[in-house]
């Protein structure tokens, strides 16, 4: 009697490798519908985030050297010349002896080197008193601190998951380039193999393989 002799594992995925050819295809997809896809180039950060320098917490926009003399015992007065809020931009640089209230996340005008805290301050009619002088870049988030313009951010190859989704708007990209996804045809072999809605007849067996593997995939 001659028996069959079975392929090893090695064997066989060797001779599905050669029967197939296969060439990596890149197409662009909206962000909104690329979870789980995969990069198929270098991700380059096309801005600097943040864009803008941002006060890191609610306080005063000063220039540093107009605070070195504060102290509890010895306030330093500033004039306050606007109020800047997320999401809007200053309308005036600051100057010598001036000052303007940042809110957390709001842009730092022009001329200003740090912030100051309002915990440390007091407001007195259109000026306020400080208490504690700051260093130059205290309280400012400097431009692209997160993530710096021209920067690669992820390889390729990336697996594109939630979190990477939050990433992408966070850059403003509205499609990235990623891998076409593969068609993969399943077949069960056998004789006694039938589909789920067919009959079961005697000697038949309902098709379990196909099912499972494709629900994997």
């Amino acid at each position: 009697m001659k028996f069959l002799k079975l392929d090893t594992y090695e064997e066989t995925m060797k001779k599905i490798e050669d029967s197939m050819s296969f060439e990596s295809k890149s197409e662009d997809t909206p962000i909104a519908s690329s979870l789980n896809r995969i990069l198929s180039e270098d991700l380059i950060s096309p801005i600097n985030v943040p864009h803008y320098p941002k006060s890191q917490m609610d306080g005063y926009a000063v220039r540093s050297e107009d605070t070195f003399e504060a102290s509890e015992t010895s306030q330093v007065k500033l004039k306050l010349i606007e109020t800047i809020n997320a999401g809007s931009a200053p309308r005036y640089p600051i100057k010598k002896n001036t000052c303007s209230y940042v809110a957390t996340g709001a842009p730092v005008p022009e001329g200003a080197d740090s912030v100051v805290m309002i915990e440390n301050t007091q407001l007195q009619g259109g000026s306020i008193m400080l208490s504690r002088g700051v260093t130059p870049g205290e309280n400012i988030m400097k431009v692209g601190y997160d993530i710096k313009k021209g920067n690669r951010i992820l390889p390729k190859n990336t697996l594109i998951t939630p979190k990477v989704v939050g990433l992408l708007s966070g850059l403003g990209l509205k499609k990235i380039k990623v891998y076409k996804k593969l068609k993969v045809g399943i077949f069960s072999t056998g004789n006694e193999i039938i589909t789920p809605w067919e009959n079961l007849d005697y000697g038949k067996t309902y098709d379990v393989n196909s099912f499972y593997i494709s629900s994997k995939l």
